[in-house]
């Protein structure tokens, strides 16, 4: 008599494969394969273009204010960061004012603001010189300031001060924040602060002043 296949009796191999089957996906999880990964960084877009041997023209309002040739410029969001200012002219009544060099710096187009620092150095078309770390050109208002310690050369008087705002309108240097005046031959004065008259080359001290002279050799 045929037998039929058996019914009820566990199946041997059934338990092995159960394990095995468990060990893969253990396994699977422990590796990551299981979790999801860390999301992908989000897409900057293409870097901003650097342009190099760069001459920028600044204008507000029609009016040009600034040209300035620098090593290389990259456009940012609401400004333009400047690498190497190697000659800023400004102008006055249409005319050159005054030069600037400087390490760096950014350009605000919105208001033609310009913001330079490391090692600044101006030149006044009349003859002066200024060097100080960092200065602020603001369009609307037609002002160059500086807000920390100013060296300067002025008529052959050396000068030091705190800070200093010069006026586009006005050729005016205002220079604050105590001013110590050396003379060529030895005089020194302080005073609060001190004003230079560009078309004048005029320097006029503001102020109490304390005036030293030079001690004069025995005969």
């Amino acid at each position: 008599m045929a037998l039929g296949p058996a019914r009820g009796r566990p199946l041997p191999w059934l338990p092995i494969l159960l394990v095995l089957g468990l060990g893969v996906a253990l396994a699977a999880w422990l590796g990551g394969g299981g979790r999801p990964g860390p999301p992908p960084p989000p897409d900057e877009g293409p870097a901003p273009p650097r342009l190099e041997g760069v001459t920028v023209d600044g204008f507000l309002e029609g009016e040009l204010q600034w040209t300035l040739e620098v090593g290389a410029l990259a456009e940012g969001e609401g400004a333009v960061a400047l690498e190497g200012v190697e000659r800023g002219l400004f102008y006055r009544d249409e005319d050159p004012w005054l030069t600037l060099r400087a390490a760096r710096g950014r350009w605000i187009p919105a208001t033609n603001g310009l913001e330079l620092e490391g090692q600044v150095e101006m030149e006044l078309t009349s003859g002066g010189r200024l060097e100080t770390e960092a200065v602020a050109w603001h369009g609307e208002a037609g002002r160059l300031e500086a807000a920390s310690q100013v060296r300067a050369t002025l008529a052959g008087d050396r000068l030091t001060a705190g800070r200093l705002t010069a006026d586009a309108a006005t050729g005016i240097l205002h220079l604050a924040g105590g001013v110590e005046v050396v003379r060529p031959d030895g005089q020194r004065l302080t005073a609060d602060g001190a004003r230079w008259f560009d078309g004048e080359e005029r320097l006029e001290l503001v102020g109490p002043i304390d005036w030293v002279l030079p001690t004069l050799p025995d005969r």
